[in-house]
């Protein structure tokens, strides 16, 4: 089934032009720079869900939005940008905490039997951050995986059967 689409819905349509509105030209340099702080993607990421809840969308319509739509769209562009330089923040953030090598840890010892081959912990990283990618352009983030409290990293857990599943493939590798 492909989900790819080329009309956009008049809650969508509104809802990208609403959005235009947040985006000068100062916040435009940032975000194609790069040079966009954490609080700053935060900003924009709370400022966009509440015109999204006022256009009667939830976070499911933006992700379809981003990773769906058909045709070329400046808006949509933002958006995806948004969505990945929040999560690398968050990536980020993650890797610095103690509750990275923990994950790490855990994810090895519960690979330990599933994989045949040796695991070290570079094989354990390396395959968490392929897992990770999957979730580059979702706009909530990597909550599935790193749950955030008050935009602080709180725990670290791949404890979706699926997102499981896809790590040790990348093990495999």
């Amino acid at each position: 089934m492909n989900d790819k689409f080329v009309n956009l819905p008049t809650k969508y349509t509104n809802l990208l032009n609403e959005s235009k509105k947040l985006f000068d030209a100062n916040m435009l340099k940032k975000l194609s720079s790069r040079k966009i702080s954490y609080d700053e993607l935060n900003a924009l990421h709370k400022n966009i869900n509440i015109i999204c809840s006022e256009n009667e969308c939830n976070s499911y319509d933006i992700n379809k939005i981003i990773n769906g739509y058909d045709k070329k769209n400046n808006v949509i562009d933002i958006f995806k940008s948004i969505a990945n330089l929040r999560n690398k923040h968050i990536v980020s953030n993650a890797y610095k905490s103690d509750l990275w090598k923990t994950n790490l840890k855990n994810l090895k010892e519960s690979s330990s039997g599933i994989v045949d081959k040796k695991i070290n912990n570079d094989l354990v990283e390396g395959a968490f951050i392929n897992l990770l990618k999957k979730y580059k352009y979702n706009w909530d983030g990597l909550w599935s995986i790193i749950e955030l409290k008050n935009n602080n990293i709180k725990n670290i857990n791949v404890f979706d059967p699926d997102d499981f599943e896809e790590f040790i493939k990348h093990l495999n590798v």
